[in-house]
């Protein structure tokens, strides 16, 4: 007990979601599918969902699905739960292959991949990205690389919102002998899909979800594509049954409504190049370019200010301290409606005057 109680005291960062907004501008969720066209979706899922029963045909037809799409093989495709449970399997793998395996992330980046790490006794080094470009030095990337056995490349990466080029995945990759993980949770909101690194090493691990692009973040459903061998494994250390069937379900529906939803994700596109303006047209911010459907923001105002005033009109927005250098101070911003929109720069703005 006393090594658990000094485990718990050990301040290690507790991920906690925001309640009580009105316009939650925080997780980024996609609000702009309609929420008619998700009922529609998970009512055709239920009229199929038999909840007496385990899964059965419903995670093969769903990987099957997502093979098709992908043009990969079937076996390389592991449903599971939420991209959470995609990221803690592969930490396991890690876990079975080396005693005490050394975990490389960026940083800034998910701080899963290096919590998880962490409270598994696992070894974290991190590949620093820079302020302002947020990329890295390819020669300390490949160096780490080369000495690590499990590589975290968040790309588009979380909170930064840039892709990590695919020649530094690559180069990535090619020095290590352990296991590269692609994390491409937002992959859909970008301009380039990088499909062309799935299935091009065999040490290479696509995560993928269902949260984002798809708005089926309640559902936690997401997906691992990975060469044979990876992908065997990760079924040998997968708990049975850990996707319920109605979500399964729902992805298969997804996924036949897919080119529908992602008429959503083009309009979240045409948003994101809005909101970034329209920020910029405000002087105390620096917003920044980004692939995914929220904006990376960098405030000259005190950021608790900002977080206040927002919250005070219904809006909660994440905040980041210290990313980069102690001191500095971020604001990462989902893209919401247009009209949500004209009331966030209003809210922006009358700080400013």
């Amino acid at each position: 007990m006393e090594r658990l109680r000094s485990f718990v005291r050990s301040n290690i960062p507790v991920y906690e979601a925001s309640n009580g907004c009105v316009y939650p501008l925080d997780k980024n969720e996609n609000l702009l599918i309609p929420r008619e066209l998700i009922e529609g979706i998970i009512a055709r899922a239920a009229s199929k969902t038999d909840p007496r029963l385990y899964p059965q045909g419903e995670e093969t037809e769903l990987a099957e699905m997502l093979a098709e799409m992908l043009s990969v093989e079937r076996d390389m495709v592991n449903i599971t739960n939420g991209a959470d449970e995609a990221i803690d399997l592969l930490l396991t793998l890690a876990g079975v292959l080396v005693k005490e395996p050394r975990v490389l992330t960026l940083k800034p980046s998910f701080p899963m991949y290096a919590l998880r790490s962490l409270v598994r006794g696992y070894r974290v080094d991190y590949i620093p990205l820079r302020e302002g470009d947020f990329g890295f030095d390819i020669d300390v990337a490949v160096d780490k690389a080369s000495k690590s056995d499990l590589v975290f490349l968040c790309s588009p990466n979380n909170p930064t919102g840039n892709l990590v080029d695919k020649r530094l995945i690559r180069a990535v990759a090619e020095s290590t002998k352990g296991l590269v993980v692609v994390d491409q949770a937002y992959i859909e909101f970008s301009d380039d899909k990088q499909e062309d690194l799935i299935n091009s090493y065999e040490n290479l691990a696509v995560v993928r979800t269902f949260s984002k692009a798809y708005g089926l973040a309640g559902l936690r459903l997401g997906y691992i594509v990975a060469g044979s061998d990876v992908s065997r494994a990760i079924r040998v250390i997968k708990l049975p049954f850990q996707i319920n069937k109605f979500s399964l379900l729902v992805g298969i529906e997804a996924l036949r409504a897919r080119e529908e939803i992602l008429r959503y994700v083009e309009e979240v596109k045409r948003l994101r190049k809005v909101l970034v303006s329209r920020l910029r047209g405000i002087d105390y911010l620096e917003p920044y370019d980004t692939q995914t459907n929220f904006v990376f923001v960098r405030p000259s105002l005190d950021m608790d200010l900002i977080d206040r005033t927002l919250r005070s009109r219904g809006m909660c927005v994440r905040l980041y301290r210290g990313l980069f250098r102690e001191g500095d101070q971020y604001i990462r911003i989902s893209v919401p409606r247009e009209e949500v929109i004209d009331l966030l720069i209003k809210a922006l703005e009358d700080m400013g005057s």
